[in-house]
């Protein structure tokens, strides 16, 4: 039942937080994915400056295995929010320094390309 309100609560949150995009004519469902790639973008940007430690807050969110309903309930934002931005640089991060803060600073482009082409098909 933990878990059931865990993600439930979660869930809810999420598409609060989604329909504050219906003020400005994006949809429902084009609104969770903009989210997701909007606060994936921003830990990817503090992943060029602190890999470590962005990989280890989702670490700590998303495989805690406390059963509590605040463990469901941060485990489903974790995952919506950082879970795209985690499993990148825990690749990127294995590299040599360089290389890695390179394909950091790509991989932030990149969400920011996807964010600007999936606002160019909403407009």
């Amino acid at each position: 039942m933990k878990k059931v309100i865990g993600y439930g609560a979660g869930i809810i949150l999420l598409t609060l937080l989604a329909a504050t995009l219906l003020g400005v004519d994006v949809p429902l469902p084009t609104s969770y994915v903009w989210l997701i790639l909007f606060v994936n973008s921003l830990f990817a940007l503090f992943s060029i400056f602190l890999p470590k430690m962005i990989l280890y807050l989702y670490e700590l969110n998303a495989f805690e295995e406390k059963d509590s309903v605040s463990t469901y309930f941060f485990k489903v934002i974790a995952l919506a929010f950082s879970g795209l931005n985690y499993y990148a640089q825990n690749a990127i991060y294995r590299l040599p320094f360089v290389f890695s803060r390179l394909l950091s600073i790509a991989f932030f482009a990149f969400l920011l390309w996807q964010m600007i082409l999936l606002t160019m098909v909403l407009a």
